[in-house]
């Protein structure tokens, strides 16, 4: 029953794409909605659900180099290769090519992290360096035959590991910079369907529409949930995840990533109508 919960609630990303763009379609109070906030809060207690679903799933069945969903000894080498092979495909299918992902640094760090939560961490950044990088030199102003690598650098300190994703896609502009970590905000047009025909649904066709949206999530861009998303992922275990802006050159994306054996967990209470209900996981760096 749990496993079949978890089934059926996987594509509820798009569902509530779906739902923020009928509601920013509203007028006079779609423009005033600042619902960043609720999401972050509301995708993380999503998260900690599915973690302890999923993880007392998997001690029911026990896999090697695994402690439920944590892979004990993960690799960065292969865990960037894997993301960067489905980039590349989707990039392929979408424009016809796709530049090259060079991994550099620490190749053979590995540590305790859950496999699902980096790989959607890294695709996403992936799919942004290399959609950044096509929209670039092949249709904007810079139209060239060669494309230039995507380079991915592992870093290995003492108690995180960092990755930095770098492209030569342009940049970001001031104005999109101040948006992008908002939920809903995406430079593609390529969302299924336009807030007009999403607000014409009824509940039933627009959970229907998100479900067809979710066979075919692995476009390059269109949601608007990636980067703010990723950040919530990285947040979660304690890491971290930024952006550094090079105007008119690319982009360095930053995620940090705790170690797990290093950290504690702290269940945050509070007392609600005579209740104790768990309001939160949060981690603290042990000392």
């Amino acid at each position: 029953m749990l496993k079949r919960l978890v089934d059926e609630h996987a594509p509820m990303l798009d569902s509530l794409a779906h739902g923020l763009r009928e509601c920013a379609s509203k007028p006079i109070i779609g423009a005033r909605l600042n619902l960043d906030a609720f999401l972050d809060n509301m995708l993380r207690s999503r998260i900690s659900r599915r973690v302890l679903a999923e993880q007392h799933i998997k001690l029911s069945r026990p896999t090697t180099n695994h402690i439920g969903v944590i892979a004990t000894e993960l690799s960065m080498y292969d865990a960037v290769d894997f993301a960067a092979q489905r980039t590349r495909q989707v990039c392929t299918e979408t424009y016809g090519r796709a530049p090259d992902v060079i991994v550099s640094g620490d190749v053979r760090a590995v540590m305790p992290y859950i496999p699902m939560h980096l790989d959607y961490m890294l695709y996403e950044l992936l799919k942004n360096a290399c959609r950044a990088v096509m929209e670039s030199h092949v249709r904007g102003p810079k139209k060239r035959r060669s494309l230039p690598p995507v380079q991915v650098c592992v870093c290995e300190g003492d108690n995180d590991v960092t990755i930095r994703i770098s492209d030569r896609g342009g940049g970001i502009s001031e104005e999109d910079m101040a948006r992008v970590w908002k939920y809903g905000y995406t430079t593609s047009s390529s969302f299924d369907e336009s807030p007009k025909q999403v607000e014409g649904l009824g509940f039933g066709q627009a959970m229907s529409s998100a479900a067809d949206a979710g066979r075919r999530r692995f476009r390059m861009a269109g949601l608007g949930f990636g980067l703010p998303l990723s950040r919530v992922y990285a947040r979660y275990f304690g890491g971290e995840l930024q952006l550094k802006i090079l105007p008119g050159y690319g982009v360095d994306a930053y995620l940090t990533l705790k170690r797990l054996q290093d950290q504690h967990w702290q269940e945050g209470v509070e007392e609600y109508n005579g209740d104790l209900v768990i309001t939160e996981l949060q981690s603290q760096s042990s000392q």
